[in-house]
């Protein structure tokens, strides 16, 4: 009945997806305005030209960067706007200008001050938020939100502190992210982050399903939002986590036109070379271009080890008229790179923590650069958005993704203090998604009371082939060597006798949410959300089964604008095949959180913080049945609490400080005899993050900068059974960096004390030492 339900409402979804873009035609056709243009040339208060301003329109989509002389140009339909001008350390300023259609007009050079701005008929705006403590999105809660007026907890990572901190690497990155661990894992290099106790895989790209199961390229990032706490409401179950979701948000076009072009070398053989280049395509600026391109190699602090990665990403935009709008954008990714080790360590090794194997293993890969790894990336994602009112919109979006990869291993056991055996073995994968969604975003009163709403359908389908196998292939004492030579021949003739059993797992879900957010008062506001999912696997378990997931949330503006006390019941679910014994057919594995705390901002939202307390408990999980270990009962709960702490500031001119604490009680409540009432593995009890920055903004040294911080990770476990132990770490960087209008320079240590640590199974990078040059056009 519900999948009957939920085709017929996606039939619906792709009906109005013509009607866009018939009305898209009829409009252009006959309603399309006559376009002017505006522009200007922006100083600073010495009179020199400022490079990369945020010049726009007010309350609209038209925006432009400065080029290296300050000259901006910006075209728009004809009619009365308000300038805005922003930029970071600086006043930014608002003024009247009226766009006449067919003509250009020229407004007097901008002088913009430390204290003021001098234009003519300028409303001087509070004073710009740095772009580190910015956490706006639409994406967070899938409609315009603002960070006090959401019961949800999240971490915003932009650009330009990935660009502080010299990132070359997508962990690095996700290493900012508050209470959380980032790393990769062993084989394939996949980035994962493990928020409040769960470990989520990243597949979220710009609020759709892209899943890359390799490392991500950092090079096309605008910002990652981390979303904390289970999250199924809007954005379903299958590629996120109970403790949050990462969603990687992409550059876009902006109308102007500039290329930057990197390169940076470093320890280790690291060899980086990136470019960003946008243009418009056609002369009205209606048609935005932008690729970002980067190829990265990289050998390792290991006795072997190579990666070379290529990557591509194109991104259009064409505003078809003044209501419509066309986004279409893809990604290519290939990786060649010498395996991640795997290391496997059983409980009757011996072995109760890694500091017994760093001495002897820490720079051994037991692997050799001919047995590699080889896979491909390819994303695609296309975005209608139709302004149906003042108070409606719609958005349509498509993402396809497919990921291939051969993935040629040696898997090493720790079997004893002295023995190592190996496996040779090979991995293939070929995933595929796609996923169609539909959102309607609306506002409208009623009762005297503001109501914002989101109602959306989403569509996800997945399709993969995947094979693995592996068998014995030798043993060796790794206390004394790293083991014989494996070369390709040796390899191809090891795995020549294996035999696969290919597994094609496929699966369509089907889902309808809605979400209202209602302004009971000025300062008090209340969500309610819900979501409805329909999954039909069509693969050997071949099952359906429908779940419904709900979200609660609560915000009162103690101090108007600054303050918020909020709280929130949070839902998440996983889809569970199979029966027991009796031949029950298994629930949905459902996640609930509750969570309460404050957020505030000060000085315009220069400061930010948030401090919140959280709950999570998981039920319906699968255990060995006591009386029958051939099948399973679904009795096991896990437990995940603790306390986060975010502060974010830009407190004074050219100092940016970031730090976040997280505190976190995991346990698997009722489980396995083995790993009952023990903590999962990889989840440290303590967390911390920091960064601090401070750049010069006048005299002769003016945009030079430097930066430190670094990360804690407490002490945690190897495996779920408590029994290897990871010892704490403190990990130390820092950078010092020019800018300048048209280069930058950087320098950049990480690890500076040259601390031996671990992620799970895989040695840490030592102290290392890279450099970058970064012109810009």
């Amino acid at each position: 009945m519900f999948s009957n339900f939920y085709k017929n409402l996606f039939l619906l979804l792709l009906v109005m997806t013509s009607f866009n873009l018939a009305m898209a035609k009829n409009i252009t056709n006959t309603e399309d305005p006559a376009t002017g243009t505006v522009k200007g040339k922006v100083l600073s208060s010495d009179k020199q030209p400022l490079t990369g301003v945020t010049v726009g329109l007010k309350d609209t989509k038209y925006l432009t960067v400065t080029d290296n002389n300050g000259n901006f140009r910006l075209k728009a339909p004809a009619g009365n706007y308000i300038l805005q001008l922003t930029f970071i350390g600086l006043s930014p300023l608002e003024q009247a200008v009226a766009i006449s259609a067919g003509k250009t007009t020229a407004v007097p050079d901008i002088l913009l001050s430390d204290s003021y701005a001098q234009l003519q008929e300028v409303v001087i705006s509070t004073a710009k938020k740095n772009k580190s403590v910015s956490k706006e999105s639409d994406y967070i809660a899938r409609m315009p939100l603002k960070n006090l007026e959401n019961p949800q907890v999240y971490t915003v990572i932009p650009k330009e502190l990935l660009k502080e901190q010299a990132v070359v690497a997508y962990s690095q990155a996700l290493a900012n992210a508050t209470g959380a661990v980032s790393g990769a894992k062993a084989g394939n290099g996949q980035n994962y982050l493990i928020l409040r106790g769960f470990a989520d895989p990243g597949f979220i790209r710009n609020g759709l399903t892209s899943p890359q199961y390799t490392d991500v390229d950092p090079a096309n990032l605008e910002r990652i939002e981390v979303l904390k706490g289970p999250s199924g409401t809007l954005f379903g179950s299958a590629q996120i986590s109970y403790g949050g979701l990462v969603n990687r948000v992409t550059k876009k076009p902006l109308d102007g036109t500039f290329a930057n072009v990197s390169y940076t070398s470093g320890s280790y053989s690291l060899s980086r070379f990136t470019a960003d280049v946008n243009t418009p395509v056609n002369k009205d600026s209606s048609a935005l271009f932008r690729i970002n391109l980067a190829s990265h190699h990289e050998g390792s602090f290991q006795d072997y080890g190579i990666t070379q990665n290529y990557f591509v990403a194109p991104v259009f935009t064409y505003r078809i008229n003044k209501r419509l709008d066309l986004l279409v954008e893809g990604e290519y990714y290939t990786r060649k790179a010498t395996s991640t080790p795997i290391l496997t360590i059983p409980a009757t090794s011996g072995i109760k923590s890694l500091d017994q194997l760093s001495s002897s293993i820490y720079k051994k890969s037991f692997l050799t650069n001919e047995i590699a790894f080889k896979g491909t990336v390819t994303n695609f994602n296309m975005q209608l958005n139709y302004k149906m009112s003042d108070n409606w919109t719609s958005s349509t979006n498509l993402a396809s993704s497919h990921t291939d990869y051969d993935y040629p291993f040696l898997a090493a056991t720790i079997a004893s203090d002295t023995l190592l055996t190996r496996a040779a073995g090979k991995t293939y994968y070929d995933l595929n998604f796609l996923e169609l969604q539909q959102n309607f975003n609306g506002k409208f009163f009623l009762a005297g009371m503001q109501h914002r709403i989101l109602v959306g359908m989403d569509y996800l389908q997945r399709r993969h082939t995947f094979y693995s196998s592996r068998a014995a292939y030798d043993k060796f004492n790794y206390r004394k060597s790293s083991g014989p030579y494996v070369g390709i021949d040796q390899f191809d003739a090891a795995i020549a006798k294996l035999t696969y059993n290919p597994s094609k797992p496929n699966s369509n879900i089907y889902a309808a949410y809605v979400s209202d957010v209602i302004d009971l008062t000025s300062r008090l506001n209340v969500m309610g959300s819900l979501r409805y999912d329909d999954y039909v696997d069509n693969g050997s378990a071949n099952y359906k089964q429908g779940s419904l997931s709900p979200k609660l949330g609560i915000v009162y503006q103690l101090v108007k604008s600054h303050v918020s006390l909020f709280g929130n019941y949070m839902n998440g679910f996983n889809n569970v095949s199979g029966f027991d014994q009796n031949g029950n057919a298994f629930k949905p594995q459902h996640a609930n959180q509750w969570e309460g705390g404050v957020k505030a901002e000060y000085l315009d939202g220069r400061l930010t913080s948030t401090v919140s307390y959280y709950d999570i408990k998981v039920e319906n999980i699968l255990r060995k049945d006591p009386a029958n270990s051939a099948f399973s009962i679904q009795d096991g709960t896990q437990r995940s609490k603790g306390l986060e702490a975010e502060f974010i500031g830009n407190p004074v001119k050219g100092l940016n400080i970031i730090a976040g604490y997280g505190l976190n009680d995991s346990r698997y409540v009722q489980s396995n005899p083995d790993i009952q009432g023990h903590r999962p593995a990889l989840v440290p009890n303590n967390t911390l993050n920091y960064w601090v920055s401070y750049t010069l903004y006048q005299g002769a040294a003016k945009g030079l900068g430097i930066g430190a911080g670094g990360n804690y990770y407490g002490q945690n476990f190897f495996d779920d059974a408590n029994i290897v132990n990871i010892a704490s770490a403190n990990v130390l960087a820092a950078s010092v960096f020019y800018n300048q209008p048209k280069f930058r320079i950087s320098l950049k240590a990480d690890n500076l004390t040259n601390e031996k640590y671990w992620v799970s199974s895989t040695p840490q990078m030592p102290a290392r030492v890279l450099g970058s040059l970064e012109l810009k056009f």
